[in-house]
């Protein structure tokens, strides 16, 4: 047997040498350390240890597998004690133990306890101390009728912890539920760097503790030992038969040593090899973290590019509420919902096609649509008004009236107005404000009505900030305020369809002009009065024309009068009869003519 010493030192030596190659050739080597420590505890005999090459089948109506008593009933013994269960393959299966119909079979089960359970989908070795990830070979598949995760924030106590999951997959927290679909870039790279830092710290411990050459020397040290000992054995069973005899006490000795040496010899070895096990695994993880963070992209281009991370929500029906345990509405501050993100979409489509009855509908006694950007500062929160808001319909409607809706043959009627809702006003202010109807080449087209029983269009000063319940005060013209209305065509006071004209038309100013190109005509049409001005002049035409008002009226102009003329008194420098002058006795003239 001298030769197998010779064989664990190279075995153990050749393992040493193997934690920096690859993670095949480090696991062969650790085979044959495996066998090499099974060689061992054969030698030892203690523990109990079963091997069948075909199958091994424990049976019985209960199997208690375990640190425990007779009763089934785990040592408390203030030791700590585990199972491992380790195979290539591993299956744990609840089978119905009876099978009726589908409504009363009685189901399997499977149920898991314990204070911390841990599902990790990586390669633990052939020793257990290894977490290797292989490229697309990591998953954890859960595949039920109902599946049901839920979290109680409860201290000693979990209630409800037998209720079963109906159809679907549910899942509750009572604090924070993440679903977070993304890529990292910097906090990975921060992570991946401590992780590093922490394995290079693993192994600078091991270095500069010696522990690999101090456990080495325990482990070459008892080989050493073993190896004289099996050495003068020989020697002792090699001498003559009565010399055997004579020495057989001395022979037994020896191999009492050797058996109480060979415990030693083990542990030596385990924890020499576990050793070497956490350097080879720090290494492989090193060298890991060394490739993805050569992967990862730098900032600017982990900024601009997409990292395809994505989070999809399916369903026929998809309800986002902020209700509480009870299932009843919160209406604290903190109860919300909220959207934030480079883009948001909101469509009803069928294949890039708007449904026909497609709706998107916002309800909330408040609703802001904001383009700003915020700026908190203390108690002050500035918003800054950037960007756009557009919105394009072939028919809109902004209404602040009550509507009632009704259904006929399961289809909604268009709403009915019912009454005007109290108090209710739309405001638009920006520093500029167009309403236009045009075409695609800029052409006015269309029509923009404006219809309320007091229109004012007006450019005053504005009081800003005005106290609840003060009286409104009368708006104070702006200096250099303009309104202009501007069309080939204006209309004031009246339409042609329906005949109506306006009662009365009133401008007051200080300055009125009226400028025309060519007319200017004023009608009255009860007693077809008018007053026209054209480049010809200025025409008075009516049965019964007025002049009236002030003290005096003067024509400078050349006047030519086609009828009679009627007055109190005229007075003339000079005055032509054409046919004569009728009138009484100028000699004898009358008072007042």
């Amino acid at each position: 047997m001298e030769y197998v010493f010779d064989e664990w030192k190279e075995t153990l030596e050749n393992y040493e040498k193997s934690i920096n190659k690859t993670l095949g050739e480090m696991r062969q080597c650790r085979a044959d350390v495996q066998r090499m420590k099974t060689e061992i505890l054969n030698a030892v005999a203690k523990g109990y240890y079963r091997r069948d090459e075909e199958r091994i089948v424990l049976s019985a109506p209960e199997i208690i597998i375990g640190d425990v008593d007779k009763d089934g009933n785990l040592w408390m013994n203030g030791e700590h004690s585990r199972v491992i269960i380790r195979s290539n393959d591993i299956s744990i299966e609840g089978v119905a133990s009876t099978i009726a119909d589908d409504a009363h079979a009685d189901l399997g089960s499977i149920t898991c306890r314990a204070g911390s359970i841990k599902h990790l989908a990586v390669d633990p070795g052939p020793a257990g101390n290894e977490n290797v990830v292989f490229p697309g070979k990591s998953e954890v598949v859960t595949l039920a009728k109902g599946v049901k995760i839920s979290t109680i924030d409860n201290d000693w106590v979990l209630p409800n912890h037998s209720t079963s999951a109906h159809p679907g997959v549910a899942i509750h927290s009572c604090g924070t539920l993440n679903i977070d679909s993304s890529v990292p870039n910097k906090s990975l790279k921060g992570s991946l760097e401590e992780l590093k830092n922490a394995q290079e710290h693993v192994i600078d411990n091991i270095n500069q503790d010696r522990t690999i050459e101090q456990q080495k020397k325990v482990v070459d040290d008892c080989i050493s030992q073993l190896k004289a000992l099996y050495e003068n054995a020989q020697k002792l069973q090699g001498k003559a038969l009565e010399d055997v005899r004579t020495n057989s006490m001395e022979i037994l000795d020896l191999r009492n040593k050797i058996e109480q040496l060979l415990p030693s010899l083990h542990a030596g070895v385990t924890d020499y090899v576990n050793t070497l096990a956490e350097v080879a695994n720090a290494n492989r993880e090193m060298k890991d973290i060394d490739r993805v963070l050569t992967s990862l992209p730098d900032e600017s281009k982990y900024n601009q590019e997409s990292t395809d991370a994505s989070l999809l929500l399916n369903a026929e029906h998809i309800s986002l509420t902020t209700h509480d345990g009870e299932n009843k509405f919160r209406d604290t501050k903190e109860a919300g919902v909220e959207c934030n993100a480079r883009s948001i979409v909101f469509t009803s489509k069928n294949k890039d096609k708007l449904t026909e009855e497609g709706l998107i509908s916002l309800t909330a006694k408040n609703i802001d649509l904001m383009a700003v950007e915020k700026t908190v500062a203390k108690d002050k929160t500035t918003m800054q008004p950037v960007g756009n808001i557009r919105m394009q319909t072939k028919e809109m409607e902004i209404s602040s009236n009550e509507y009632s809706l009704t259904e006929k043959d399961d289809k909604p009627e268009p709403p009915t107005m019912t009454k005007q809702t109290e108090g209710s006003k739309l405001v638009i202010c920006m520093p500029s404000t167009e309403i236009a109807s045009h075409s695609e080449k800029g052409e006015a087209t269309g029509k923009v009505v404006l219809n309320a029983k007091d229109v004012q269009i007006m450019s005053t000063k504005k009081k800003q900030n005005k106290k609840e319940g003060e009286a409104d005060q009368p708006e104070e013209l702006m200096t250099g305020g303009k309104i202009a209305m501007i069309s080939e065509n204006v209309l004031l006071g009246g339409t042609k369809e329906n005949k109506q004209t306006a009662k009365t038309i009133t401008a007051d100013t200080e300055t009125l002009t009226l400028n025309a190109d060519k007319t200017m005509t004023m009608n009255v049409k009860e007693n077809k009065s008018q007053v026209s001005l054209d480049e010809k002049g200025i025409k008075l035409s009516g049965d019964n024309n007025n002049i009236s008002g002030g003290s005096e009226l003067t024509v400078d102009q050349k006047t030519t009068f086609s009828k009679d003329v009627n007055g109190q008194k005229a007075e003339f420098k000079s005055v032509n009869g054409t046919n004569c002058l009728l009138g009484p006795n100028t000699n004898d003239r009358k008072p007042g003519f």
